[in-house]
């Protein structure tokens, strides 16, 4: 995952998005039952247990700020940065004063950003007498030019499965889309062709992170049209329908 900022509206409204999904979950609980104890269990438990039980207990509270920094520390003790980023400042979104979910979000963005070095390169220490000087490399071969489309660029807008809703980014480079959303609870990837009239088909995946680890997610299938500096698509996500719209960012 990588760490993007931007606009306090933009993360305002994926925080809502999620925040509304959570309340869906709980208004589909039967009337009169009783929560289990995971906020308990989310400030008690270690390791992955930590992290589901977090989850769960921001099902019935997905507006609390601790829960929300608990979420943060379990992530990032079971080595998934990117998740505990989004946790963390979420959490501050609600609590900006909150020192711990500050530092946690820091810790997250230095782990991210360790990833994302290059591995060390061993450095050779010649022997006396065994010296061989440094031969000069050859230029790099020069890369050839990736044609462009009439509607390359960067858009943002909205990927809507039944019932959610995700402000989303994607790149149209060569007359080829990628798209990639990730936070706390949801991951969303498109990828698929613009022809030169503007029509699309993509496909991808729609992960919801509430469930088992080894549940790859479900198939996303999206077609629509570009038109200009709008798209409009529709489709599906598993068995919910998808409605996928993009503006031109340039």
């Amino acid at each position: 995952m990588r760490v993007e900022t931007g606009s306090c509206s933009v993360r305002a409204n994926r925080l809502a998005a999620v925040a509304g999904a959570l309340l869906l979950g709980t208004a589909a609980m039967p009337a009169g039952a009783q929560s289990p104890d995971f906020a308990g269990r989310c400030y008690s438990m270690t390791g992955p247990a930590q992290v589901d039980a977090c989850i769960n207990a921001l099902h019935y509270e997905p507006r609390n700020p601790e829960l929300l920094r608990r979420l943060g520390d379990a992530m990032l003790a079971t080595n998934r940065p990117g998740g505990a980023y989004d946790a963390y400042t979420d959490a501050l979104m609600m609590r900006p004063e909150m020192v711990e979910a500050r530092a946690g979000r820091d810790e997250a963005i230095r782990q991210i950003a360790g990833r994302a070095q290059p591995p060390a390169t061993a450095v050779y220490v010649p022997q006396p007498q065994t010296y061989v000087p440094v031969q000069p490399m050859p230029p790099p071969a020069t890369a050839s030019p990736v044609a462009y489309g009439p509607f390359d660029g960067r858009w943002s807008g909205t990927f809507e499965p039944r019932g959610q809703r995700f402000q989303v980014a994607a790149n149209v480079v060569g007359g080829h889309l990628r798209l990639f959303y990730e936070d706390s609870t949801d991951r969303v990837t498109l990828e698929g062709t613009v022809d030169n009239a503007g029509y699309f088909s993509g496909k991808g995946l729609f992960k919801d992170k509430n469930r088992s680890a080894g549940d790859g997610g479900d198939p996303v299938a999206i077609s629509g049209r570009f038109m200009e500096n709008r798209f409009d698509g529709t489709g599906s996500a598993g068995t919910k329908a998808v409605t996928m719209r993009l503006n031109r960012d340039w």
